[in-house]
């Protein structure tokens, strides 16, 4: 291979040379290789550029170097590229735990399995949710306090990501699911194929497997995972974790048709008062979603809404309201086996939370 000595800036992306300019050349090159090359080719001062998961250099040239010179830059830029590499210098690809603590080697497909929280200040919202719900928040990285663990009695339960300060003023926050499957890049086919389409493209994350970002036909985000030990168990319901999630659409002829394309989902419909049907999604007769038609045009997009199991809603309703939440929609005022009632928190990211055990009165 001969590089071409009048170009002087590249991308050196994961052991692949990828030139910048009017054309491009993707061949693996040793760092140390080209060091040595770049540095005795040059007669006049010239600028590059390393850029690797945010690493920066500039190395400028006015003279010709010795061997020894050369020897020295050879060393002091690999010794570089390695420390980041070591310390998992790439932006695009932070450390997030597995969703469960023991590998399950099992996959539910269909089932919201993980949730993620994006955030504008974690200062504000964490202790939010630690006296509603209990949950601890831990640093996920040493030394890096903008994703956090979300730990509910020391079980991993989702990450609260603060959202960086260039995407602050454009969005609020909000809770993204990951729906269990077994091939990502399939299932982004499938979004593709039945008018969805991919926000953030496949890739693997250590620890927590492949994932990506959809987008339904009617507009609401979900994550797609296909998790590297396995999805957490079925369980019973248990006060202060995930139950779930409901879809908030436009059109509930639309979803089923998008999601049981996806997912091969059984779906029930189950007659609630005032001539309301309650749509669920089944696998295997086990619910793992459900469906509401959103009652007000224009007013609310729609998005998926995880829930949350608690045994005294009217107390966490009005706990959440004195930490600054907001209620959307509140708890009806009669009596009901499980109550529900819709929040945002103090930035405005949306959940809900469900009565579990005997029927509550209101």
């Amino acid at each position: 291979m001969t590089l071409g000595e009048t170009v002087n800036r590249f991308i050196l992306n994961e052991g692949h040379l990828e030139w910048l300019g009017n054309y491009s050349v993707n061949v693996p090159v040793s760092l140390f290789d080209f060091t040595r090359w770049y540095l005795n080719s040059i007669n006049s001062m010239l600028e590059w550029d390393i850029y690797y998961g945010g690493l920066l250099m500039n190395l400028n040239k006015t003279r010709q170097l010795s061997d020894r010179s050369i020897q020295f830059y050879v060393v002091v830029v690999s010794l570089l590229f390695l420390c980041f590499l070591v310390s998992g210098c790439s932006t695009n690809s932070p450390i997030v735990p597995a969703v469960t603590l023991e590998p399950t080697g099992e996959r539910f497909v269909g089932k919201f399995i993980w949730y993620d929280l994006f955030v504008i200040d974690l200062e504000e919202v964490v202790p939010f949710y630690e006296d509603l719900f209990g949950w601890s928040f831990v640093d996920t990285e040493a030394k890096k306090d903008t994703v956090k663990t979300i730990y509910r009695n020391g079980v991993p339960i989702g990450n609260a990501v603060e959202m960086v300060r260039e995407r602050k003023g454009k969005k609020t926050s909000n809770w993204l699911g990951y729906l269990s499957t077994n091939d990502v890049d399939a299932a982004c086919l499938s979004v593709e194929g039945n008018k969805g389409s991919i926000h953030m493209e496949p890739k693997d994350l250590p620890h927590r497997g492949r994932v990506a970002v959809m987008r339904d036909p009617q507009g609401a985000y979900a994550a797609l995972v296909a998790s590297t030990h396995g999805d957490p168990p079925d369980s019973d319901e248990i006060e202060n974790s995930w139950v779930g999630s409901e879809l908030w659409t436009t059109s509930i002829s639309g979803a089923l048709e998008f999601y049981t394309a996806l997912f091969d989902y059984d779906v029930e419909m189950r007659p609630m008062s005032e001539g309301f049907v309650y749509t669920e999604l089944t696998k295997k007769s086990v619910e793992r979603a459900a469906i509401v038609k959103i009652p007000w045009e224009d007013e609310v997009k729609p998005i998926w809404v995880p829930y949350v199991a608690v045994k005294d809603i009217m107390g966490v309703i009005e706990k959440a309201h004195s930490l600054g939440g907001t209620i959307l929609i509140n708890a009806a005022p009669v009596k009901q086996e499980n109550p529900s009632a819709i929040i945002a928190d103090p930035q405005g990211a949306v959940f809900g939370v469900v009565a579990i055990g005997e029927e509550q009165p209101l």
